[in-house]
């Protein structure tokens, strides 16, 4: 699938979205902070899931608005930061020059690529903390500039710290895909075979219903191989408000579909906001109460064991039981937390509603610079509800473990 297009906009000519990934500590943020602020920190504070940071800049008299997500290197992330992939432009690859494992887990990062992003996207292969002292380098540049060639993509070498090539990288990847968004802008429709109207048109509405519906079935199918087996699902019909003659998927048919899967269904309009309240609110009252029904849910039956056959296993099985009994407790206490946070973000929802119409708002009088503010305000509750995704991520997996306590 192709990257969405960038949207030409009075205060620039490109939206560009680009993503870091790498191993856990190659400098991916100090990267980032070297780049949009200017400044370097030798403070290891390891990213949260995700982080972002805007830079607007120009390349051939253009203005260019770089929207750069630092994503987290640890295993435990990995659920959050696939997710952003498919949204991105370009991929700059990063590995420390100084750990030639961060080195060999780059082909692991782009068979990742391979499976959750555009396949045009634009990619580039960085190596970091090129100012350490040679004696500490473990990956040679020879090496690197070798595996870029393999994959075909541009190679630098680069120092946060110094300041070396920082800003070479993110221009020229900038320029790479402000060059392919060109190109598909100017390039010419493609060649098309007229058919008979009337055997046409019953194919296309077929053809549109068949892909949407084959697309969501993928879609859960990913779910229920990468998500918690109690997580909550919602079927959401978007669009709602565009005219009759152009909608190819039925309400019939999305209601079907919901019903297969034993899930709701709302149709919307971002547009009109048609049921978009409805919609999270819904959800995240399902939630609520499948937390709340899990905190008042009764222990399970005991089967008493003769004693003499017991008495070996009583001291292991007491053990096990006060540390069960201790992680269920903590659970139980960070369940009530989330359910007072899940309360908690209908305010930020309304929140982030009011950000988009304050940016309504700026349009209309034309005011730029509060729209940069309020655009800028949007992305961070943006960033914030990712953060809020990763802390539930990791009570949910905390709450998987507590199966094996039987």
């Amino acid at each position: 699938m192709a990257a969405p297009p960038a949207r030409a906009r009075a205060d620039y000519d490109y939206l560009i979205k680009l993503l870091l990934i790498g191993d856990s500590g190659v400098g991916k943020s100090c990267l980032l902070l070297r780049f949009s602020d200017g400044s370097f920190t030798t403070s290891f504070i390891t990213t949260i899931g995700i982080d972002f940071k805007i830079r607007t800049i120009e390349l051939d008299g253009k203005r260019i608005k770089l929207q750069i997500w630092d994503t987290a290197g640890q295993e435990r992330f990995r659920t959050i930061t696939t997710a952003y992939y498919r949204g991105a432009m370009g991929i700059l690859l990063v590995y420390d020059v100084t750990d030639e494992s961060s080195f060999n887990n780059i082909r692991n990062w782009i068979r990742n690529i391979e499976q959750h992003a555009s396949d045009n996207v634009n990619k580039i292969l960085v190596g970091n903390k090129a100012d350490m002292d040679e004696s500490k380098r473990a990956v040679p540049t020879a090496r690197g500039q070798a595996l870029a060639d393999e994959y075909g993509i541009k190679f630098f070498e680069t120092s946060a710290k110094t300041n070396l090539n920082v800003e070479q990288v993110f221009f020229s990847i900038a320029k790479d895909i402000k060059q392919r968004l060109s190109d598909t802008d100017t390039k010419p429709a493609p060649t098309t075979i007229k058919i008979n109207q009337a055997d046409g048109a019953a194919g296309n509405g077929q053809a549109a219903q068949k892909s949407a519906c084959c697309d969501i079935r993928n879609w859960i199918r990913n779910i229920e191989q990468h998500a918690s087996d109690n997580v909550n699902k919602i079927l959401v019909g978007n669009k709602a408000d565009m005219d009759e003659s152009k909608r190819a998927v039925p309400t019939a048919r999305g209601q079907a579909l919901a019903d297969e899967y034993g899930i709701k269904f709302f149709e919307t309009s971002a547009k009109t906001n048609l049921n978009v309240e409805q919609v999270f609110f819904s959800i995240a009252k399902d939630i609520k109460q499948r937390l709340s029904d899990t905190d008042t849910k009764p222990a399970p039956t005991t089967i008493k064991i003769n004693q003499a056959d017991g008495a070996a296993g009583n001291g292991q099985a007491a053990q096990k039981s006060a540390c069960c009994a201790k992680r269920k407790a903590d659970q139980e206490e960070a369940d009530t937390q989330l359910a007072l946070e899940i309360d908690a973000d209908f305010e930020r929802f309304k929140d982030h509603k009011l950000i988009l119409d304050n940016i309504d708002e700026a349009r209309r009088r034309s005011d730029e610079e509060l729209i940069e503010n309020y655009e800028n305000a949007k992305e961070k509750r943006a960033h914030k509800l990712v953060e809020r995704y990763g802390e539930r991520l990791e009570k949910d997996q905390r709450k998987i473990k507590l199966n094996d306590c039987v």
